[in-house]
């Protein structure tokens, strides 16, 4: 998120260009209802990137006090400016939001700096680690690897194995599929949070395949007090996906010893198999007329 932030900063530089050129050699020839014009069009539009950006993420805050700088005093740039004074006046305005984003981005990078993200895998997990090891992954035939089994099917056989008896329910407004503090690591419990998708992504996972509006990955990591939070596909996950979830986590987690558990179509398939799983007629099984709200 900071990047993102730096890269919105860095578009103020070609608009201050065009306001200093407007301000030598412009306000000579006398066209400040044109001046005016152009400065609101220029800084409503990047005003506007910015608040799209913060608002996409859930920085509502943030959000709040960035345009509380330009709308305080936007009542002077939507008239003509009819002094020399008053187009200094729009400049620093434009100054003061650009500092306030890069406070905000300084907060952010502050928090973060605190926070470490580890990958682990199934084979550092107490609860896989002895499946893992019965299973290998050249075990596993391809088409067992590929979208192959359902959603249902997969996390039904992982609660087993974590022993863990309570299954959430679906609904649109949920931040996860599953929270359970059974996860052990080294022996030691630890909170994790869960996203499972099963044979209805076809194909490897991406970010536009994570929820209705590609926003799961930002509701995962709103389970702030998390400190494991795990991605399971039927397929290949591409990187994007596990970039994407590390930033918001960053941006979002409270906990600062952070773990993502990354489990792919064939560390599925080994899983299900060790677990005495029969893959042939899981793979055979038919999907039934979902209820299930969009994600």
């Amino acid at each position: 998120m900071t990047d993102t932030i730096l890269t919105l900063v860095k578009k103020t530089d070609p608009i201050f260009e065009e306001l200093q050129d407007w301000l030598n050699y412009g306000w000579a020839k006398n066209d400040k209802n044109e001046i005016s014009s152009k400065i609101v069009s220029l800084i409503s539009e990047w005003q506007k990137e910015v608040e799209n950006e913060l608002e996409k993420n859930e920085f509502l805050i943030e959000k709040m006090r960035f345009s509380n700088i330009l709308n305080g005093h936007f009542q002077y740039i939507f008239n003509p400016i009819n002094s020399r004074a008053g187009f200094d006046n729009q400049i620093q305005i434009f100054k003061a939001a650009k500092s306030e984003l890069l406070n905000i981005c300084a907060t952010l990078e502050s928090k973060n700096e605190k926070k470490t993200i580890t990958q682990v895998f199934i084979e550092d997990i107490d609860n896989f680690k002895p499946l893992a090891e019965k299973v290998k992954a050249e075990h596993i035939a391809s088409k067992y690897a590929k979208s192959a089994f359902l959603e249902d099917d997969i996390e039904e056989t992982f609660l087993k194995i974590l022993n863990e008896p309570f299954k959430e329910l679906d609904s649109a407004a949920e931040t996860r599929d599953l929270s359970t503090d059974k996860v052990t690591i080294n022996g030691k419990r630890i909170a994790s949070v869960w996203m499972f998708k099963g044979r209805a992504v076809r194909g490897s996972l991406k970010i536009k395949d994570c929820g209705a509006r590609a926003d799961q990955l930002l509701k995962l990591s709103k389970n702030s007090f998390a400190q494991l939070f795990v991605i399971q596909h039927g397929h290949k996950i591409e990187p994007e996906v596990i970039e994407a979830l590390r930033d918001h986590i960053l941006a979002h987690a409270l906990t600062h010893d952070i773990k993502i558990l990354v489990i792919d179509g064939t560390d599925t398939a080994r899983i299900l198999k060790a677990a005495g799983q029969d893959l042939e007629k899981l793979m055979a099984k038919k999907s039934k007329p979902s209820k299930k709200k969009k994600k």
